[in-house]
């Protein structure tokens, strides 16, 4: 079974494979529909492209992982700098192998602001603080969202997509990213809380990397993986409930 075919409904010919562009890349999505874009399985491809796939998600542990490991062994400096460093050798790895750097530079710069801080404070805890601070703020944009009706998670997805605003003119669309973004807000909260008791409560650095490293990839692989089945899901109920051939946006 391929990645565009649904469990309940095989797809033709013409449904299996969406139109693509020229160049043979990503599908022309002003030829398809948005129940189209979703069923094909694009929408997974194309989140895997932005994050810079598994790999890409394990990379971005890396920097904190050295940071801890060498303040264990050694002092607060050496970390500082060997954490910056593997941030710039993860970003070169990533043009040698002709990926894009993007997470890699957003990355560094949260690595860098990091060790700036924790180096004018001379404390190894303060490394973490601007990473709860900037979490913090991004529970309140995931928040807020809801209270202007424009969920997040819809909204980032579609944008990863380009396919517009097309989904929020669907209720069935709409009512199950604004769920999605309720629990993202809630996830996030709640590991952000956590690591910010930890800082607060006054727990070693050792113990404030080890929180963040289990706190930070792992919660955001189980989101998007429970983002991705459910709107997979939401697209297999829809194939075998209405008419295949009518356009969803109509």
């Amino acid at each position: 079974m391929t990645p565009g075919e649904s469990r309940l409904e095989k797809p033709t010919e013409s449904e299996a494979v969406p139109a693509t562009d020229e160049s043979g890349g990503k599908p022309n999505l002003d030829d398809i529909s948005i129940k189209e874009y979703f069923s094909t399985g694009e929408f997974r491809r194309e989140v895997a492209r932005q994050v810079g796939g598994w790999t890409g998600i394990a990379e971005s542990a890396i920097p904190v992982i050295v940071f801890v490991a060498v303040n264990t062994f050694t002092s607060l400096y050496p970390a500082l700098i060997a954490a910056v460093a593997s941030s710039l050798v993860i970003g070169a790895f990533r043009l040698i192998r002709k990926q894009s750097p993007r997470q890699a530079i957003n990355g560094l710069f949260g690595i860098a602001v990091a060790a700036i801080y924790a180096a004018k404070t001379g404390k190894a805890v303060d490394f973490y603080l601007p990473g709860i601070l900037i979490s913090y703020a991004y529970a309140v944009v995931i928040a807020g969202s809801l209270l202007f009706r424009r969920p997040l998670v819809g909204a980032v997805w579609a944008f990863f997509g380009n396919i517009g605003t097309e989904w929020r003119k669907e209720r069935r669309l709409f009512r199950m990213f604004s769920w999605l973004t309720v629990l993202w807000a809630v996830v996030w909260i709640a590991k952000v809380t956590v690591q910010a008791w930890m800082y607060l409560a006054g727990f070693s650095a050792t113990e404030l990397g080890i929180a963040r490293i289990i706190l930070g990839t792992p919660p955001i692989v189980l989101l998007i993986a429970v983002t991705a089945w459910c709107v997979q899901r939401s697209n297999a109920r829809q194939t075998v409930t209405s008419d295949p051939d009518q356009d969803p946006a109509s």
